[in-house]
Protein backbone atom coordinates (compact mmCIF):
# COMPACT_ATOMS: atom_id res chain seq x y z
CA UNK A 1 0.00 0.00 0.00
CA UNK A 2 1.36 3.39 -0.96
CA UNK A 3 1.61 5.89 1.86
CA UNK A 4 0.90 9.48 0.79
CA UNK A 5 2.87 11.98 2.81
CA UNK A 6 2.13 15.69 2.99
CA UNK A 7 4.09 17.64 0.38
CA UNK A 8 6.78 19.89 1.73
CA UNK A 9 6.26 23.62 1.46
CA UNK A 10 9.23 25.89 1.99
CA UNK A 11 9.35 27.07 5.58
CA UNK A 12 6.37 24.93 6.69
CA UNK A 13 6.75 21.64 8.54
CA UNK A 14 4.36 18.79 7.53
CA UNK A 15 2.74 18.75 10.97
CA UNK A 16 2.15 22.48 10.77
CA UNK A 17 0.75 22.07 7.26
CA UNK A 18 -1.89 19.64 8.51
CA UNK A 19 -2.88 22.08 11.23
CA UNK A 20 -3.15 24.88 8.66
CA UNK A 21 -5.34 22.76 6.39
CA UNK A 22 -7.64 21.81 9.28
CA UNK A 23 -7.95 25.45 10.26
CA UNK A 24 -8.71 26.43 6.64
CA UNK A 25 -11.51 23.89 6.61
CA UNK A 26 -13.07 25.55 9.64
CA UNK A 27 -12.69 29.10 8.33
CA UNK A 28 -16.25 29.35 6.88
CA UNK A 29 -17.66 28.60 10.35
CA UNK A 30 -15.31 31.10 11.97
CA UNK A 31 -16.13 33.79 9.43
CA UNK A 32 -19.84 33.11 9.80
CA UNK A 33 -19.58 33.55 13.55
CA UNK A 34 -17.69 36.82 13.09
CA UNK A 35 -20.42 38.23 10.86
CA UNK A 36 -23.00 38.02 13.66
CA UNK A 37 -23.95 41.52 14.74
CA UNK A 38 -23.29 42.12 18.43
CA UNK A 39 -26.34 43.28 20.35
CA UNK A 40 -25.52 46.49 22.29
CA UNK A 41 -25.68 46.19 26.07
CA UNK A 42 -28.25 48.98 26.04
CA UNK A 43 -30.58 46.64 24.13
CA UNK A 44 -30.31 43.79 26.64
CA UNK A 45 -31.08 43.08 30.28
CA UNK A 46 -27.67 44.22 31.50
CA UNK A 47 -25.38 41.64 29.92
CA UNK A 48 -28.20 39.13 29.27
CA UNK A 49 -30.05 38.73 26.00
CA UNK A 50 -33.01 37.24 27.82
CA UNK A 51 -34.28 36.74 31.37
CA UNK A 52 -34.13 33.42 33.26
CA UNK A 53 -37.35 31.47 32.92
CA UNK A 54 -38.55 33.44 29.89
CA UNK A 55 -40.45 31.59 27.17
CA UNK A 56 -38.04 31.27 24.26
CA UNK A 57 -36.29 32.78 22.49
CA UNK A 58 -37.18 30.81 19.37
CA UNK A 59 -36.34 31.37 15.71
CA UNK A 60 -39.68 32.33 14.19
CA UNK A 61 -38.78 30.57 10.93
CA UNK A 62 -38.47 27.16 12.58
CA UNK A 63 -40.76 27.50 15.61
CA UNK A 64 -43.59 25.00 15.87
CA UNK A 65 -47.20 25.94 15.35
CA UNK A 66 -47.85 25.32 19.05
CA UNK A 67 -44.99 27.61 20.11
CA UNK A 68 -46.33 30.38 17.91
CA UNK A 69 -49.92 29.97 19.07
CA UNK A 70 -48.96 30.07 22.76
CA UNK A 71 -47.53 33.57 22.27
CA UNK A 72 -49.56 35.03 19.41
CA UNK A 73 -53.01 34.10 20.69
CA UNK A 74 -52.52 36.16 23.86
CA UNK A 75 -49.79 38.68 23.01
CA UNK A 76 -50.00 39.53 19.33
CA UNK A 77 -53.26 38.91 17.47
CA UNK A 78 -55.54 41.19 19.52
CA UNK A 79 -53.00 44.00 20.15
CA UNK A 80 -52.20 44.05 16.42
CA UNK A 81 -55.91 44.24 15.61
CA UNK A 82 -56.13 47.26 17.93
CA UNK A 83 -53.23 48.98 16.13
CA UNK A 84 -54.90 48.38 12.78
CA UNK A 85 -57.94 50.23 14.16
CA UNK A 86 -55.73 53.16 15.14
CA UNK A 87 -55.53 52.31 18.85
CA UNK A 88 -52.42 52.05 21.02
CA UNK A 89 -54.08 50.24 23.93
CA UNK A 90 -56.25 47.15 23.84
CA UNK A 91 -59.11 45.49 25.68
CA UNK A 92 -60.30 41.92 26.11
CA UNK A 93 -63.96 41.26 26.86
CA UNK A 94 -64.36 44.93 27.70
CA UNK A 95 -61.51 44.88 30.23
CA UNK A 96 -58.53 47.20 29.78
CA UNK A 97 -55.36 45.17 29.26
CA UNK A 98 -52.69 47.81 28.64
CA UNK A 99 -50.51 49.43 25.98
CA UNK A 100 -49.96 47.35 22.87
CA UNK A 101 -46.20 47.82 23.26
CA UNK A 102 -46.08 45.53 26.31
CA UNK A 103 -47.48 42.59 24.35
CA UNK A 104 -45.32 43.26 21.30
CA UNK A 105 -42.35 43.29 23.68
CA UNK A 106 -43.34 39.88 25.03
CA UNK A 107 -43.76 38.55 21.49
CA UNK A 108 -40.34 39.84 20.43
CA UNK A 109 -38.63 38.42 23.49
CA UNK A 110 -40.11 35.01 22.66
CA UNK A 111 -39.43 35.40 18.91
CA UNK A 112 -36.85 38.17 18.29
CA UNK A 113 -37.34 37.76 14.52
CA UNK A 114 -41.16 37.81 14.60
CA UNK A 115 -41.76 39.75 11.38
CA UNK A 116 -45.24 41.09 12.03
CA UNK A 117 -44.32 42.22 15.54
CA UNK A 118 -41.31 44.11 14.18
CA UNK A 119 -43.58 45.79 11.64
CA UNK A 120 -46.09 46.53 14.38
CA UNK A 121 -43.64 48.40 16.63
CA UNK A 122 -42.30 50.24 13.57
CA UNK A 123 -45.85 51.42 12.85
CA UNK A 124 -46.57 52.41 16.46
CA UNK A 125 -43.33 54.38 16.77
CA UNK A 126 -44.01 56.12 13.46
CA UNK A 127 -47.44 57.21 14.69
CA UNK A 128 -46.14 58.41 18.03
CA UNK A 129 -43.04 60.10 16.54
CA UNK A 130 -41.22 58.77 19.59
CA UNK A 131 -38.48 56.08 19.57
CA UNK A 132 -39.59 54.83 23.01
CA UNK A 133 -43.00 53.23 22.72
CA UNK A 134 -44.96 52.74 25.98
CA UNK A 135 -44.71 49.12 27.11
CA UNK A 136 -41.45 48.35 25.29
CA UNK A 137 -38.27 47.58 27.23
CA UNK A 138 -36.08 49.27 24.63
CA UNK A 139 -36.25 51.63 21.68
CA UNK A 140 -37.77 50.23 18.49
CA UNK A 141 -34.34 50.36 16.86
CA UNK A 142 -33.08 48.03 19.60
CA UNK A 143 -35.58 45.34 18.66
CA UNK A 144 -34.24 45.33 15.10
CA UNK A 145 -30.67 45.08 16.41
CA UNK A 146 -31.74 42.23 18.70
CA UNK A 147 -33.43 40.43 15.81
CA UNK A 148 -30.45 40.71 13.47
CA UNK A 149 -28.06 39.75 16.28
CA UNK A 150 -30.21 36.76 17.23
CA UNK A 151 -30.38 35.40 13.68
CA UNK A 152 -27.88 37.24 11.45
CA UNK A 153 -28.77 35.00 8.49
CA UNK A 154 -32.40 36.15 8.37
CA UNK A 155 -32.72 38.28 5.25
CA UNK A 156 -36.30 39.35 5.91
CA UNK A 157 -35.26 40.90 9.24
CA UNK A 158 -32.66 42.91 7.32
CA UNK A 159 -35.28 43.98 4.78
CA UNK A 160 -37.64 45.11 7.54
CA UNK A 161 -34.85 46.99 9.29
CA UNK A 162 -33.94 48.64 5.99
CA UNK A 163 -37.59 49.66 5.58
CA UNK A 164 -37.61 51.06 9.13
CA UNK A 165 -34.51 53.15 8.42
CA UNK A 166 -35.69 54.27 4.98
CA UNK A 167 -39.01 55.43 6.41
CA UNK A 168 -37.09 57.71 8.75
CA UNK A 169 -34.84 59.20 6.07
CA UNK A 170 -31.70 57.25 7.02
CA UNK A 171 -30.84 56.36 3.46
CA UNK A 172 -27.19 55.33 3.87
CA UNK A 173 -27.94 52.95 6.75
CA UNK A 174 -30.99 51.62 4.95
CA UNK A 175 -28.96 50.72 1.85
CA UNK A 176 -26.56 48.61 3.92
CA UNK A 177 -29.41 46.58 5.38
CA UNK A 178 -31.22 46.25 2.06
CA UNK A 179 -28.07 44.96 0.35
CA UNK A 180 -27.57 42.41 3.12
CA UNK A 181 -31.20 41.34 2.87
CA UNK A 182 -30.98 40.39 -0.80
CA UNK A 183 -27.62 38.68 -0.31
CA UNK A 184 -28.89 36.57 2.57
CA UNK A 185 -32.30 35.70 1.10
CA UNK A 186 -32.33 35.87 -2.70
CA UNK A 187 -35.36 35.06 -4.84
CA UNK A 188 -37.82 36.03 -2.11
CA UNK A 189 -41.10 37.84 -2.78
CA UNK A 190 -41.22 39.29 0.72
CA UNK A 191 -37.62 40.49 0.73
CA UNK A 192 -37.70 41.98 -2.76
CA UNK A 193 -41.02 43.76 -2.21
CA UNK A 194 -39.86 45.32 1.07
CA UNK A 195 -36.57 46.31 -0.52
CA UNK A 196 -38.38 47.89 -3.48
CA UNK A 197 -40.71 49.88 -1.23
CA UNK A 198 -37.73 51.00 0.85
CA UNK A 199 -35.83 52.29 -2.16
CA UNK A 200 -39.01 54.07 -3.20
CA UNK A 201 -39.19 55.69 0.24
CA UNK A 202 -35.67 57.14 -0.09
CA UNK A 203 -36.31 58.30 -3.65
CA UNK A 204 -34.07 55.83 -5.46
CA UNK A 205 -36.45 55.09 -8.31
CA UNK A 206 -34.01 53.00 -10.35
CA UNK A 207 -33.28 50.52 -7.56
CA UNK A 208 -36.93 50.56 -6.56
CA UNK A 209 -37.89 49.50 -10.09
CA UNK A 210 -35.14 46.86 -10.22
CA UNK A 211 -36.33 45.14 -7.06
CA UNK A 212 -40.00 45.67 -7.85
CA UNK A 213 -39.56 43.80 -11.12
CA UNK A 214 -37.97 40.92 -9.21
CA UNK A 215 -40.80 40.92 -6.68
CA UNK A 216 -43.42 40.75 -9.45
CA UNK A 217 -41.41 38.07 -11.22
CA UNK A 218 -41.49 35.98 -8.03
CA UNK A 219 -45.25 36.41 -7.66
CA UNK A 220 -45.91 39.69 -5.85
CA UNK A 221 -49.54 40.47 -6.64
CA UNK A 222 -50.31 43.98 -5.35
CA UNK A 223 -50.29 46.59 -8.15
CA UNK A 224 -49.64 49.63 -5.93
CA UNK A 225 -45.85 49.45 -6.14
CA UNK A 226 -45.86 49.30 -9.93
CA UNK A 227 -48.45 52.10 -10.14
CA UNK A 228 -46.37 54.40 -7.94
CA UNK A 229 -43.27 53.73 -10.02
CA UNK A 230 -45.23 54.46 -13.20
CA UNK A 231 -46.31 57.77 -11.69
CA UNK A 232 -42.62 58.60 -11.18
CA UNK A 233 -41.83 57.64 -14.77
CA UNK A 234 -39.83 54.59 -13.72
CA UNK A 235 -41.74 51.68 -15.14
CA UNK A 236 -41.59 50.71 -18.77
CA UNK A 237 -43.70 47.83 -20.05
Amino acid sequence: MRIIRPRKIAGVRPGHLIAILLLAGSLPCILQAQTADPVPASCQFGDRFTLPGQYGPFDYRTATREQKEIVERRHFTLPWAAVQKGKLVWYMDGQYIGPVGADFDYTLRAFPNHYQALKAIDEVEFRLKNPKVPGLNWSVNCYFLRASGFRPDDGLVRALYGAYLARRGKAAQARLELDRATELTPNSINVESHVAWSYFAIGDWADAEKHARLAYEYGYALPGLRDKLKAKGHWSE
